[in-house]
């Protein structure tokens, strides 16, 4: 797995539109074309084709082949990464939680639970640790499965 630390400059400022987050969780693991991220993130396909050139240029997606169909040869597009890490970077994390935003208010069964709690630093690290760890080791589904995203978090509330 091969987890991606955003440069700043260029590629952390084309984090911050949300739109851009939800276009890099919705591709698949093997690829895709615009039609189908398109219909995935209900817009236009000339909005998805921007914001991949934006993705493509700092160098978070790539061509990954072609496919042909009735409407001619897609283009395959890829994630460059497995994971992406942005700690400590205001603007793309306020575009990152924008696309929870969205994702949130989209689904009517999400559950989002935010509660403040008395820690030892130490015990936030731990908890921290925990957490990421048990999100690493869950299996992937078969294609096909529904997809889920998954917002862990331990920060410090002032």
């Amino acid at each position: 797995m091969t987890t991606h630390q955003v440069r700043p400059g260029e590629q952390s400022a084309s984090l911050q539109h949300p739109m851009r987050h939800r276009l890099l969780l919705a591709l698949p693991d093997e690829g895709g074309v615009i039609s189908e991220l398109a219909r995935i993130l209900q817009t236009h396909k000339g909005n998805v084709a921007h914001h991949l050139a934006v993705l493509e240029r700092v160098g978070l997606v790539e061509r990954a082949g072609t496919r042909t169909g009735r409407g001619g040869t897609r283009i395959i597009w890829r994630r460059t990464f497995d994971q992406l890490a942005f700690e400590g970077d205001r603007e793309a994390t306020d575009g990152m939680l924008g696309a929870v935003r969205d994702g949130v208010l989209a689904d009517e069964t999400a559950l989002l639970d935010l509660r403040h709690l008395r820690l030892r630093p130490e015990d936030a690290e731990r908890i921290a640790l925990q957490l990421k760890g048990f999100v690493d080791g869950l299996r992937p589904a078969p294609k096909g499965s529904p997809s889920y995203g998954v917002l862990v978090g331990v920060y410090r509330a002032h």
